[in-house]
């Protein structure tokens, strides 16, 4: 369904309490336009500080059990498939209804692990993930507002399919980047970096996370090489997810297998780096044998690199995107901010075009 097509958009915003959440719901709110029918329910204690558009209908209830019971039922009731339904307090709807669901994700706590001494506090966030957990639907769009949210979000949850980075703020500034994804190739021709990766495929090795980085790179244009020896009989389910990547993202990859010492010395010369994302070694010997040639390291920030080497990039060997962020470091290439939208631009991406 075209997004003119829908009549009205309701904005569950009772979850709403910290300043910044205050904040983004203000600005969200001054950038409708008549193109569209709002209904927000806000908490009592929410102080709408903007000018609000005539065509947006605020209600403000007093947060309780029963409130919220009674706010969940009558979503239930009106919102109709012609209508849209923004959650913008984290959590998805109890009783799934027949309009297009949006859920703003905003609290890190609901999918990460968090520090906190709390024993209440902890039990409190404990539920709400288990809540969360329970009323989230491949059906509803989640939007986040950083890559590594995103990334948190589908580890914790991966059915959830439908999701899309979108950070908006109200910030007067010429210097706010509103372009989507540029591809970092257009700064013109790039050399063929050329890395290798000498590991077997035990699971600390890591490889699911270096390919992962290797499609995030792919994503954005930049097609390096990477050799790997990992066994195809010894490992097939690792093996066959090397396979499956480098057909679905085209992804410069040659994977060796076992092959000889001698042979991977004569790679050592070859190659522009080694890239060494394992999480944990006793030794690391390819991380020694890289000093003797010389040849640059890129590696994960642990004490076992360190004990022998002085890497030229390192990264967290949990997260992909620190992985392909160290690459593009390594080869030089201009890295530029993600995009942080307009309240308007986020409205008319979701709402209508």
């Amino acid at each position: 369904m075209n997004k003119n097509n829908f009549s009205k958009l309701y904005i569950n915003a009772l979850n709403i309490y910290s300043d910044g959440g205050v904040r983004q719901l203000n600005d969200l709110l001054e950038a409708f336009d008549s193109k569209i029918n709002v209904k927000v329910v806000a908490n009592t204690d929410v102080k709408i500080t903007t000018k609000i558009p005539s065509n947006v209908k605020i209600a403000c209830v007093k947060s309780t059990i029963f409130s919220r019971f009674l706010l969940e039922l009558w979503l239930f009731i009106k919102v109709s498939s012609r209508d849209q339904l923004l959650c913008f307090g984290n959590f998805p709807p109890v009783l799934k209804n027949k309009g297009k669901v949006y859920v703003f994700l905003q609290n890190r706590y609901l999918i990460d692990r968090c520090e906190i001494n709390s024993k209440n506090f902890r039990f409190k966030v404990f539920l709400q993930r288990i809540f969360f957990k329970i009323c989230a639907s491949n059906d509803y769009f989640y939007i986040v507002q950083s890559p590594t949210m995103r990334e948190l979000l589908n580890k914790k949850i991966p059915k959830l399919k439908r999701s899309g980075v979108f950070p908006f703020t109200n910030l007067k500034t010429k210097n706010i980047n509103v372009n989507k994804n540029k591809s970092l190739n257009a700064i013109g021709k790039i050399k063929t970096y050329k890395f290798i990766y000498v590991a077997s495929g035990e699971e600390h090795k890591n490889h699911k996370a270096l390919i992962k980085a290797w499609a995030l790179l792919a994503e954005e244009g930049i097609f390096p090489m990477l050799y790997l020896t990992v066994n195809k009989s010894k490992y097939p389910r690792l093996h066959s997810m090397i396979v499956e990547n480098i057909k679905i993202n085209n992804l410069r990859i040659i994977n060796y297998g076992t092959i000889s010492h001698k042979l991977i010395l004569a790679m050592y010369k070859r190659v522009d780096a080694l890239i060494y994302p394992s999480l944990f070694e006793s030794f690391g010997l390819p991380l020694v044998e890289s000093r003797f040639f010389n040849l640059p390291i890129i590696a994960s920030e642990l004490d076992y690199v360190r004990d022998f080497i002085c890497p030229k990039e390192t990264f967290d060997p949990r997260s992909p995107n620190s992985i392909a962020n160290s690459v593009k470091r390594f080869m030089k290439l201009k890295q530029e901010d993600n995009a942080i939208y307009t309240p308007k631009q986020f409205v008319k991406n979701f709402f209508y075009d």
